[in-house]
């Protein structure tokens, strides 16, 4: 399936912190936002055809690259706030994001085990914006391996 990925600045965009940037693409020309946590000052749509019931995306490369759904890119189902393991995803999963967005109205942890237990790496989410990261830090970059993502 074909994804199409989109991001809109939104006016009043503010710097999260002063910490190493990642960068985050609209079409057509990037833009550096600083900070390790999640932009929250910028709209994402992602389109996805066939399917609306996601609670995050997950992209196997940084800045949302990819079209091919379930190789490139997957998703975390809504349906599913239990622990969710990578491991045997079909595309090959397991240790393999790259960049993530979390819909609006979730929180998603993500674990380097595969069993949703111990520290979580990265936590991300907001009740009423996407928290989207172009470029996962480097604990979380290609060790994810499980995660839970329920509603607010």
């Amino acid at each position: 399936m074909r994804l199409l990925v989109a991001l809109f600045a939104v006016l009043g965009a503010t710097v999260v912190s002063s910490l190493p940037a990642y960068e985050t693409r609209e079409p057509g020309k990037s833009c550096a936002v600083e900070g390790p946590k999640p932009v929250f000052d910028y709209e994402v749509k992602i389109l996805i055809k066939g399917s609306s019931a996601r609670a995050a995306t997950l992209f196997k490369k940084p800045h949302f690259d990819g079209v091919n759904e379930g190789t490139d890119v997957t998703a975390i189902q809504t349906w599913y706030d239990s622990c969710q393991i990578f491991e045997g995803w079909y595309g090959g999963w397991d240790k393999a994001a790259r960049s993530i967005v979390v819909e609006k109205g979730f929180k998603c942890v993500f674990f380097t085990n595969a069993d949703c237990k111990g520290t979580p790496v990265l936590q991300l989410g907001d009740k009423k914006r996407f928290a989207v990261l172009g470029q996962l830090p480097k604990e979380a970059d290609g060790t994810l391996r499980s995660a839970k993502c329920p509603k607010f």
